[in-house]
């Protein structure tokens, strides 16, 4: 789907500049007026879901990463996210499905892979107190990653959208 964003140009943008800035309730209806006019536009539906498992609103932040995944199954990152929120509810069969999913379509992505094990091992009761303290670092480190790329991600389209590489 080509995205153009002449008539909400500004919804966008003021919805990642929310985002970067860490105002994820700020954020959300901005997403809601992207999604009203473009909605078969994966990607917001997947930012919409971050903004609402950072408030803590997972019904809503799962239906939204279905959402996205239902629109684009082959982006990595949808899983991704979506796999923070099964891990804050303790659902260590869906993160390995997830995983899963990431790797279909980034093999080679060893990062994935050895979280993907960690899961596993949890799941599966067999994992040493070295796994664990791993696995509990990975989330960290996954979220505190995600984070720092909101804010970056957030200037970055706002600049390519002001001088027109986007559009």
């Amino acid at each position: 789907i080509k995205f153009t964003l002449e008539a909400h140009k500004s919804s966008w943008t003021l919805a990642l500049e929310a985002l970067g800035a860490s105002q994820y309730e700020q954020a959300i209806p901005h997403l809601d007026d992207t999604i009203r006019d473009y909605p078969k536009y994966a990607e917001a539906y997947s930012i919409r879901g971050t903004c609402h498992y950072e408030l803590r609103q997972y019904d809503r932040a799962i239906e939204n990463y279905n959402q996205s995944i239902n629109l684009n199954p082959e982006k990595a990152i949808t899983y991704i996210r979506r796999i923070n929120l099964y891990v804050d509810l303790g659902q260590y069969d869906r993160v390995v499905e997830d995983y899963d999913n990431a790797l279909r379509i980034e093999p080679d992505n060893n990062d994935y892979l050895k979280a993907r094990q960690t899961y596993a091992s949890l799941l599966q009761g067999t994992s040493d107190s070295t796994d664990k303290t791993y696995g509990s670092r990975g989330t960290i480190n996954i979220r505190r990653i995600f984070s720092v790329s909101w804010r970056v991600c957030g200037i970055l389209l706002t600049a390519l959208f002001i001088y027109g590489f986007i559009g």
